[in-house]
């Protein structure tokens, strides 16, 4: 019954990783900052996905070689990110 968006905002030198649920009457929830990321393209798009009142975001995370796949989870039942 929601909707959920993710983008990378610049912070700095830096960028964020951020995602925000919208509510079916259009309201916007608080945008939440799942991760630290880079601001080039390389690490490509991050991916959402619902499961219940948990909305999962993965993303790639280039500071390492080779990169790596992260994901994270966040259960907006609680509006907090989850561990």
């Amino acid at each position: 019954d929601s909707f959920a968006v993710a983008w990378l905002e610049k912070v700095g030198a830096e960028a964020e990783l951020r995602v925000r649920r919208i509510l079916p009457d259009g309201s916007l929830d608080v945008p939440v900052r799942a991760a630290a990321t880079q601001i080039n393209r390389e690490s490509g798009f991050p991916r959402l996905a619902w499961s219940g009142v948990s909305l999962f975001v993965s993303w790639t995370d280039l500071s390492t070689p080779g990169g790596q796949v992260r994901v994270g989870r966040f259960d907006w039942a609680k509006a907090v990110p989850a561990k």
